[in-house]
């Protein structure tokens, strides 16, 4: 249990984990993008599972765009 809590992620440690703002990632979440989150009791929380699959869909994105423009 102790290792699953520490998988949850506050959004000033996912801000920092992504190399973003925690204020980027209230943006996203008002427009319903950028990476998954939860909210338990009104406490936002992000899986760092989600925080992985978010970079490689972003970095899969960038790939399409560099290829297409290429």
């Amino acid at each position: 249990m102790m290792e699953e809590s520490r998988s949850y992620l506050r959004p000033r440690q996912a801000a920092a984990y992504l190399g973003f703002s925690e204020a980027a990632l209230r943006r996203w979440r008002r427009q319903g993008c950028g990476p998954r989150f939860f909210n338990a009791n009104k406490l936002i929380r992000y899986r760092r599972a989600d925080l992985d699959g978010w970079i490689e869909a972003q970095s899969g994105k960038q790939a399409k765009i560099q290829t297409a423009a290429g």
